[in-house]
């Protein structure tokens, strides 16, 4: 402001008296603007100081062993404002792009959540604006992408999914193809399991309800696998939560002698119980049956909630975390021939 000051006097003193020094208005006015340059220098600098950056590895991937997805972003979830880089992401599963999505829609609202990816990446780009991750105002073209089909809905926003499986989302993704009797039946399976994330997810005192289904062909780590996969996720309370509000969890965990998340997720899948607890502990199919479908068409199951996973690739196998699952994950991979 001084500086301001000093060029309007200067100018006015100079102009009055006819007697124009061109240089030194020169001089005064490039100190200015060196001088407001640096002051938004400065400040840009403090902006990007406060906003810590998470920068994504090469392969993303829910079945990483060493739970990169799950570590980059429990570690945003503590930031007041966070910046997302893709720039490096050459290779992503459906259900890393849909958690991903899920994770920034249910906190933008108390977060600053920043997403960046560099012009040179235009997959990853394509791939982010697909999912309504960030706008890049271009067209979509990769092949990959456009197989992908991603819905979301609220708690009190139910639909018929199976429905919405045979008749929507699989003719997109597998371009014709007519699916098996076993993989006809997973529409089924899919309609409770989507209901029961509807129904158990969220608390009713939760600000966000979302949940998430998407489909698509499966990408791995040498690209396509010529596999169909669907993933279902919401940002909720988990299984442990889930049990602990019906008032049945030590009973769960006691009668079956259970010991950490990973056992209690293998128990809802073996059918030992359902959270209605009306019905000492019931019997529920949902994951039982989808697991007994995927056996038979020689798919995989991949169930992730709290510091537990369950996966079936062949053979069973627990999953012990070291970073907890928000909410909680289901991925099926089925081959599509």
């Amino acid at each position: 402001d001084d500086m301001k000051l000093l060029y309007k006097k200067e100018k006015y003193r100079r102009f009055n008296k006819h007697k124009v020094h061109k240089q030194t208005l020169k001089w005064i006015h490039k100190a200015i603007k060196k001088r407001s340059g640096k002051k938004h220098a400065d400040l840009d600098d403090a902006n990007k100081a406060k906003c810590v950056s998470i920068k994504f590895p090469q392969n993303l991937f829910l079945s990483d062993e060493k739970e990169i997805i799950f570590e980059k972003l429990n570690h945003a979830s503590q930031q007041n404002c966070v910046r997302l880089i893709f720039s490096k992401v050459q290779n992503i599963s459906i259900g890393s792009a849909l958690y991903i999505k899920a994770y920034v829609d249910s906190h933008k609202e108390k977060q600053d959540i920043k997403i960046s990816c560099s012009p040179q990446n235009k997959k990853m780009r394509e791939i982010l604006q697909h999912m309504d991750l960030k706008k890049y105002d271009m067209k979509v073209s990769c092949k990959d992408v456009l197989c992908w089909t991603f819905r979301s809905w609220t708690k009190n926003n139910p639909e018929n999914y199976g429905k919405l499986m045979m008749e929507e989302i699989l003719p997109k993704v597998l371009n014709g193809k007519i699916p098996s009797n076993e993989f006809s039946n997973l529409a089924s399976n899919l309609h409770e399991l989507l209901y029961n994330c509807a129904e158990h997810a969220y608390t009713e005192n939760d600000g966000f309800t979302g949940y998430y289904f998407i489909a698509g062909e499966y990408e791995n780590r040498t690209g396509k696998s010529n596999k169909f996969s669907f993933a279902i996720i919401d940002m909720g309370q988990g299984f442990r939560s889930s049990l602990r509000k019906n008032n049945i969890f030590d009973k769960v965990m006691n009668k079956f002698h259970l010991t950490n998340d990973s056992e209690l997720i293998k128990a809802a899948v073996d059918g030992k119980f359902n959270a209605n607890p009306d019905d000492d502990m019931g019997r529920g199919t949902g994951l039982t049956d989808v697991r007994d479908n995927i056996k038979k068409i020689g798919g995989t199951l991949n169930i992730s909630s709290d510091f537990g996973a369950y996966s079936y690739e062949s053979e069973e196998r627990l999953i012990n975390r070291k970073n907890v699952t928000i909410g909680s994950i289901i991925t099926v991979n089925l081959p599509i021939n």
